[in-house]
C-alpha cells in the first residue's frame, strides 16, 4: 500500500509541473475536476458487503484518553512536527522558485523526494521494531533540523536539493511509522483507532496555525527567516521529546 502511495504522489508531482509549464495554472484545477469525476465512477462501480464484523471493542469513554498524561505529551510531540512539515511542504516548492528554478523542475525534484521514502518503507521491517520509540523520535526530528538548517543557512542550491531529497518525505513517513509504534505503545487496544484520530485531528489544526503563520512572517522577510524561526520550534519539540519518558516500544512488534 505504501509504494502505491509513493507512486500516487510522485507522479501526479511531476504531471502537475508539466500542465503548469506547458499550459497553464488554471488547468492543474480542471484536471483535478475531472480525476475526482473518475474516482467517484470508480467508487460507485465498488460493492459494500452487506453485514459489517460486529465492533468487538469495548464500550468505554473517549475522555479516559485525556488522563493519559504520555499520550497527551506525545500529541504537542506528534503536532509540532506534523505542523511545522506540512508548512514546509506548502512553502518549499515556492522556496526553491525563488532560488531561480522552474516550476517543470521543482515538481520533479519533489517527485523524486517522495519516490525516497520509498526504501524506508521496504526495510521498516529491519529497525522499527529494533529501535526504541524515543530513539526513533530523536532521529525523526534530527532529520527535519538538518533540512530547516539548510534552508535557513540558504547553503548552496544542489546541497538543498539533496537535503530535500533525503529528508522531506522520509522524515515524515518515519513519523508515520512512529506514530502508529507510539499510539499502540501508550494506548489500549480499545482507543487507538480514537487516538490516532485525536493526533490526525491535531495535525491538520497545527498545520493551519503553522501555515498562517508562516504566510505572515513571508509577508514581511525572507525564506531564510521563516526556517530560521521554525528551527526555534523545531528545537522545543526536540527537548521535549529528549525529556520524554516513553516506553521502548519494542514488545509491540508491529512492523514484523
Amino acid at each position: 500500500m505504501e509504494i502505491i502511495k509513493v507512486s500516487s504522489t510522485s507522479v501526479p508531482n511531476h504531471v502537475a509541473g508539466m500542465i503548469y509549464q506547458l499550459i497553464s495554472p488554471s488547468a492543474i484545477f480542471i484536471c483535478f475536476i475531472i480525476t475526482m469525476i473518475l474516482c467517484i465512477i470508480g467508487l460507485l462501480g465498488t460493492k459494500t458487503p452487506s453485514e459489517l464484523g460486529q465492533n468487538n471493542e469495548e464500550k468505554t469513554k473517549t475522555s479516559t484518553l485525556f488522563h493519559n498524561h504520555k499520550y497527551l505529551y506525545y500529541l504537542i510531540i506528534a503536532a509540532i512536527f506534523q505542523g511545522i512539515t506540512n508548512m514546509a511542504n506548502t512553502y518549499i516548492p515556492a522556496m526553491f522558485q525563488n532560488d531561480g528554478l522552474k516550476v517543470s523542475l521543482v515538481s520533479t525534484i519533489l517527485s523524486f523526494a517522495v519516490l525516497c521514502e520509498a526504501p524506508l518503507v521496504l526495510f521498516s521491517h529491519k529497525f522499527m521494531d529494533k529501535l526504541t520509540n524515543k530513539r526513533l523520535l530523536i532521529i525523526a526530528y534530527s532529520m527535519i533540523t538538518i533540512q530547516f538548517l539548510c534552508y535557513a543557512l540558504n547553503v548552496w542550491l544542489p546541497l538543498k536539493v539533496i537535503i530535500t531529497l533525503i529528508t522531506k518525505h522520509p522524515s515524515g513517513m518515519l513519523f508515520i511509522m512512529i506514530n502508529l509504534k507510539i499510539v499502540s505503545t501508550l494506548v489500549p487496544k480499545e482507543h487507538q483507532i480514537t487516538a490516532l484520530a485525536f493526533v490526525q485531528t491535531l495535525r491538520n489544526l497545527s498545520s493551519i496555525i503553522f501555515q498562517n503563520i508562516a504566510g505572515q512572517i513571508l509577508d514581511i522577510s525572507s525564506y531564510q527567516i521563516l526556517f530560521a524561526l521554525s528551527l526555534i520550534v523545531i528545537v522545543v519539540g526536540f527537548v521535549l521529546v529528549i525529556l520524554f519518558k516513553v516506553p521502548s516500544g519494542k514488545d509491540q512488534k508491529l512492523f514484523n
